[in-house]
């Protein structure tokens, strides 16, 4: 897929390679395949790893199909909660030491989300990392039904992950 027929603007795009903090802890090299389809990752995706400590308890890497599959799901009210909560809590930097919304620093935090939105094997943007409590905060934010799905859809895909697990603001709204 070529980022301009998806809708990207690749003049906003800060290609790097993709950091070994998103690499795959199982295949100790970046991921090649959508974890939910098993597509080649040669278009736009996502990467989301959820940390505990220097444990890695949940990764996934979304292709762009998948991720906007998931989020047509999403209630209305979700959606526009997860768009007020960006618009208005997101502090860009490049920096990586401190979650992005709150500015509390990683190195304090018992557990955080990385996610890096990624075009074959380079890094779109900067990281972007969200602590725990911002992660709640945004989840408190959506519908029950929005929080079902999401439960659902890690239960369908992800057996195994611990329960309560927040996920972070998506590219994809996953």
């Amino acid at each position: 897929m070529d980022l301009t027929d998806s809708g990207f603007d690749e003049s906003l795009a800060d290609f790097r390679p993709i950091p070994p903090e998103l690499h795959s802890v199982y295949d100790c090299r970046p991921f090649s395949r959508c974890t939910i389809c098993s597509g080649s990752l040669d278009c736009v995706y996502e990467i989301q790893k959820v940390f505990r400590g220097s444990e890695v308890l949940f990764e996934m890497a979304i292709c762009r199909q998948c991720g906007e599959q998931v989020a047509k799901e999403f209630s209305k009210e979700s959606i526009e909660a997860m768009k007020g909560f960006l618009l208005s809590n997101f502090r860009p930097h490049e920096e990586t030491s401190h979650c992005h919304f709150c500015g509390f620093p990683r190195e304090l935090l018992s557990g955080w989300t990385t996610l890096g939105a990624c075009r074959n094997e380079q890094l779109i943007f900067p990281l972007i990392v969200v602590c725990e409590t911002c992660s709640e905060s945004l989840q408190e934010r959506l519908s029950k039904a929005t929080r079902d799905l999401q439960d659902e859809f890690i239960r369908d895909h992800f057996p195994g992950v611990p329960e309560n697990i927040d996920f972070s603001p998506s590219v994809f709204g996953v």
